[in-house]
């Protein structure tokens, strides 16, 4: 327990040092554990048979302990430094109460105690109370953010020392997100905390697992991935002869990863917006174009949950803009209904079709179904109090996605809307499955109008562009959902006036599809 004189007479250089050191272990441990794995890898020719073979098997049990240890010492060296900061916060704050003494008269005494000066006059005597209880606050203030950094650092440090055991772990496969949320209960903190540091693209990635702690780990592994991510590059850099006419490969691929390691960091830009404070990374995954599950607030906590799935083209790069999209949507929402709280999530957690022949499958809405399903379970088993008012929002082929989810996995939701839909899997409403109430709508220009009714491809006169339907408009009555009007959209050249741009522009300023997302959202349509 930190009290005043503890935290005024503090020493943070000590835990600077011991950080340090912390960090050169980890370094001195790495490094030894790579020296036995290379002499473990016996060159061929230089000693063989089974002596050779025993050798090469027993050195190379060493270097696994080796290297865990190693990850400890870096841990603790994380938590020191951040104890250290948070330490120096609480001592600038109490640094405020100071200031604020600083020529009045008021002292505060060596155990925190304030004391106020003896004068005649009652009007000043009270206002050097209100002044005295003013610093009370702010001491009290400090001294809570230095217990709470204490806290903290001793949870984490326990934590390192904790070996989380892998196979522990509950794989989403034969374990339900229920089964999930119990086992993660089940744990202490410092044991969680040993998960989300030891595992976390397993812990992050996990339905079942509160959103907060899935933050705490994809935030961990965002960090590592782009650690990496230039590591790779910087190797592949300093690869002898890599400026010369027979680089070309390594040049090409650099500037892949130069790509990928743009989308990460765009990625860890727009989850760490100051403007933006409560955004929640829920799922992150670096591979190929990349995949992420960004919320605008804590789901668990929200009476309204919003999940948007984005159509073709959506990759870790144009994460950005689909999460706007949310944003509008969770807006509209808040604006119409003020005394419920609603939290938007963009899910972008399957890998969506790249281009329009793409679009034509249905092998990428089969393949993201389940996980969509999933990651519903997964805000049911987690959420706190009363159970949210679930809706999932299938844009373009997202809502391909969408509908397969529902009709093959029987995903559990309130409420469905699709926009701008190719199909859905089905005909009409009923060979959905589901008890949700659903809900479409199509903007009249929009370039996906072209994509005849039933499962059958059209060629756009003029263009080298097919396209492909994955059953009736959802929009069209016969479908049987609730339909509902959007802006007509820009009119473009295409037959019809279609236009590419109307099929993005359900969510411009003025269109009555916000309004009427915004209704459904909410329980006032």
């Amino acid at each position: 327990m930190v009290d005043y004189a503890q935290l005024t007479n503090m020493d943070t250089s000590k835990l600077t040092r011991a950080a340090e050191e912390s960090g050169s272990l980890a370094g001195a441990l790495s490094t030894s554990a790579q020296d036995v794995q290379t002499a473990s890898d016996i060159p061929a020719g230089m000693w063989a048979g089974r002596d050779s073979t025993a050798a090469s098997d027993l050195m190379a049990t060493q270097p696994p302990p080796l290297f865990v240890a190693s990850d400890a010492f870096k841990r603790s060296q994380a938590v020191l430094e951040d104890l250290v900061t948070d330490l120096e916060a609480a001592r600038r704050r109490l640094q405020d109460a100071h200031d604020l003494v600083a020529g009045t008269g008021l002292t505060i005494g060596p155990d925190g105690t304030v004391t106020t000066p003896v004068v005649n006059n009652p009007a000043e005597a009270q206002a050097n109370e209100r002044l005295a209880q003013q610093v009370r606050d702010v001491i009290d203030e400090a001294v809570r953010m230095a217990n709470d950094a204490d806290d903290k650092a001793k949870d984490q440090i326990t934590a390192t020392a904790l070996l989380a055991d892998e196979n522990a772990i509950p794989d989403n496969r034969g374990d339900t997100p229920k089964d999930v949320k119990e086992w993660w209960d089940s744990l202490s903190d410092p044991e969680k905390q040993a998960f989300i540091d030891q595992h976390p693209e397993k812990i992050g990635n996990l339905d079942g697992i509160p959103p907060e702690d899935r933050h705490k780990a994809n935030w961990k592994s965002l960090n590592d991935a782009i650690d990496a991510k230039r590591q790779e590059i910087e190797d592949i850099r300093n690869t002898p002869g890599y400026g010369g006419p027979g680089a070309a490969d390594d040049r090409n691929k650099v500037e892949d990863l130069q790509k990928q390691l743009d989308a990460m960091q765009n990625l860890r830009g727009i989850v760490d917006d100051p403007k933006h404070p409560d955004r929640l990374l829920m799922g992150f995954d670096p591979e190929g174009d990349g995949k992420a599950i960004i919320a605008t607030g804590n789901p668990d906590k929200a009476d309204n949950v919003l999940t948007h799935v984005p159509g073709m083209g959506s990759e870790l790069s144009t994460a950005g803009n689909e999460l706007n999209r949310v944003d509008r949507m969770v807006s509209d929402a808040n604006q119409l209904d003020p005394t419920k709280e609603t939290v938007g999530v963009m899910w972008l957690d399957y890998d969506a079709p790249d281009g329009i022949s793409n679009a034509g499958t249905t092998g990428y809405a089969e393949k993201g179904a389940p996980d969509l399903a999933q990651f519903q379970d997964g805000l049911r088993a987690t959420h706190e109090g009363a159970p949210s008012h679930n809706t999932v929002v299938g844009h373009s082929y997202g809502s391909t996605v969408v509908g397969h989810s529902l009709k093959d996995h029987g995903m559990n939701t309130d409420d469905v809307v699709f926009a701008g839909s190719p199909g859905v899997g089905v005909d009409h409403v009923s060979g959905l499955n589901t008890n949700a109430d659903v809900h479409a709508t199509r903007a009249q220009h929009d370039i996906i109008g072209l994509v005849p009714d039933g499962n059958t491809r059209f060629h756009v006169p003029f263009t080298d562009i097919t396209l492909s339907s994955h059953g009736l408009n959802p929009a069209d009555p016969a479908f049987g959902a609730h339909s509902f009007e959007s802006s007509p959209g820009d009119k473009g050249w295409f037959p019809g006036g279609r236009s590419i741009a109307a099929h993005s522009q359900y969510w411009d300023d003025g269109n009555p599809a916000r309004d009427e997302i915004a209704r459904i959202v909410t329980e006032n349509d």
